[in-house]
């Protein structure tokens, strides 16, 4: 689903975390389109309409092999307990892991066009903003660009709320309108368009993600009418919507497994989620917390949501998916993605502004699959050198090397489709108490520009996916739904 990014609440004990409590699709039959980033006041315009494919990236020698596996830090056991199985494939280090036989390709197209690129008919390098990858706190002045992630606790759920969908949202509703929540009358989704959250229950392991949560902030009117023509649904339980008692969303789902035969357990489940988010695997997965930052490391990889992701239109075949013709004639998302997102569109959908002018072939060439894992190729001294560029110190330079070395061991899964940028979402600020956590832990101002200078072309390479076992039973490197996936 093409979405803008999740805000809100989060807490200590977000995962089960031994500490007192603190403050972090278009699939199958799931969401419409999902935005995670806002597009800028003014998209740069294009050149007229063309089916030639953009100018490719300069030429540049080919990375080394993937680091062998001694060349990963040695995570130590900490009271942070990591959601997910310990061989979900965000929780698995790429030390060791094999390298993409189409590393190069994927990692030029990541660099040149993973933000909206004003110049991507013509000259991929007159792009402005390669290698800038901020940082969601949700620490934004700005309520209008707070895409983070909103985690809550349902143990801290003070009563329960119906939810009603929103009339013309294409996400889905499980068990379905009318359903009750986990509550607390002070949490709130993320103030960006997007307004996602996810509330999880460490006891149960259950977990409920929603989108296009109605609600109240300042410079930003709650508008709940889109709801309103439930208010006559008297065979409902409890009867129709009522303003100002149930909450109205875009969707709201009770995270299943993936065959949707019982919920999966977010504490230990190692498979993917097909109806939620647009790489099809539940929100709460990937999200760094203040929690895990204290204690000094980041134990799986992060997510990044980014403005290429691969289009359809033409699906590849399995055989496709194995040649040049993946990503160019035809288009697919790789595992550990549940589902192909944008499988019925070639259109480059929101920022069409840069990219309208190409073919439909021609932007399919400069995206990349939904379920790409990149990394960092830096050493413990390299990313000493980085850290020293930008002049930090003390609690702010503990948290900029534990989120480089999170890159470096763990790195990043595209997870979803923007409008503009390519920024990593963490648990948000919008929560007073995980504010103060992020501050403790030296993130001033808004934080975005955390690993500004980190990113450089060179230093990019991609992992080859995993195999996703299919619940149909056949074993794919494309999506697919699975209850289990291995490298």
């Amino acid at each position: 689903m093409v979405r803008r990014f999740a805000a809100g609440l989060a807490v200590l004990t977000l995962f089960g975390c031994a500490s007192a409590p603190s403050g972090g699709s278009a699939g199958t039959g799931s969401f419409a389109a999902r935005s995670r980033l806002a597009t800028p006041a003014a998209v740069p315009t294009t050149t007229a309409p063309t089916t030639a494919a953009p100018a490719a990236a300069p030429a540049a020698a080919a990375p080394a092999p993937a680091p062998a596996a001694s060349t990963c830090g040695t995570a130590t056991s900490d009271s942070y307990q990591r959601p997910f199985a310990a061989n979900a494939p965000w929780n698995v280090p790429v030390c060791g892991l094999s390298r993409s036989d189409r590393s190069d390709d994927w990692r030029d197209r990541f660099w040149y066009y993973a933000r909206l690129n004003g110049h991507m008919a013509d000259n991929a390098a007159l792009s402005t903003d390669r290698g800038t990858h901020d940082v969601l706190f949700g620490l934004d002045n700005d309520p209008a660009v707070d895409f983070s992630m909103a985690v809550y606790d349902a143990r801290q759920a003070t009563t329960q709320i119906r939810v009603f969908q929103r009339q013309g949202w294409g996400g889905t509703m499980y068990p379905g309108n009318a359903t009750t929540i986990p509550w607390n009358p002070s949490w709130k989704a993320s103030t960006g368009s997007d307004a996602t959250m996810a509330i999880v229950d460490p006891t149960t392991g259950r977990e409920w993600d929603l989108w296009g949560v109605v609600q109240s902030y300042p410079g930003i009117v709650a508008n709940d009418t889109e709801c309103w023509p439930w208010r006559a649904a008297f065979y409902l339980p409890g009867g129709g919507y009522v303003p100002g008692q149930d909450l109205c969303v875009g969707s709201a789902n009770l995270v299943r497994n993936a065959g949707l035969t019982s919920t999966s357990d977010y504490r230990t489940y190692g498979g993917n989620n097909p109806a939620m988010r647009g790489v099809g695997i539940a929100d709460s997965a990937m999200v760094v917390t203040p929690d895990e930052v204290s204690t000094g490391q980041i134990r799986h990889a992060l997510m990044m949501p980014v403005f290429n992701t691969m289009t359809g239109g033409t699906n590849c075949s399995e055989a496709q998916a194995a040649t040049p013709a993946f990503g160019v004639t035809c288009g697919g998302a790789v595992a550990p993605a549940g589902n192909f997102e944008r499988a019925s569109s070639s259109s480059p959908g929101c920022g069409v502004a840069a990219a309208a002018s190409l073919s439909a072939d021609g932007f399919r060439s400069t995206t990349v699959p939904e379920g790409s894992r990149f990394a960092l190729r830096m050493s413990d001294g390299e990313i000493d050198v980085w850290l020293n560029s930008r002049g930090y110190a003390g609690a702010k330079r503990a948290t900029a090397r534990a989120f480089a070395k999170a890159l470096v061991d763990y790195g990043w899964f595209v997870t979803d489709t923007t409008c503009y940028g390519a920024d990593f979402q963490v648990a948000s600020g919008r929560n007073p108490v995980t504010a103060e956590k992020w501050r403790s832990l030296g993130i001033t101002g808004d934080g975005r520009d955390l690993l500004a200078g980190l990113f450089t072309k060179d230093r990019i390479w991609t992992v080859a996916p995993p195999t996703n076992h299919c619940i149909d039973g056949h074993d794919s490197k494309l999506a697919c739904a699975a209850n289990s996936i291995t490298y």
